[in-house]
């Protein structure tokens, strides 16, 4: 069995492998967020969560695993914390 901190959390994918996206034209009912070129942009989660604008892939990785760590958090409490 997977460890904790590599275990998937359903509903939660970085999409496009952390690659940058940006916002999309929604006035043409086009995605929400589109990729773009280059490495300055926003990760985006398959839940709707989006990063602040990070530099790097690495960097929207990072994000990708400290949010679902939050979403973990919520579902299971950690040992010693008010909600355990």
């Amino acid at each position: 069995m997977a460890d904790r901190q590599s275990a998937r959390v359903p509903g939660h994918g970085l999409q496009a492998e952390g690659k940058a996206f940006a916002p999309g034209n929604l006035a043409e009912e086009q995605a929400p967020w589109i990729r773009v070129r280059g490495h300055i942009g926003r990760g985006v989660c398959a839940c709707g969560a989006v990063s602040d604008v990070e530099w790097t892939d690495a960097a929207r990785k990072r994000w990708h695993r400290a949010h679902k760590d939050e979403e973990r958090r919520e579902v299971i409490p950690v040992e010693g914390s008010e909600d355990a």
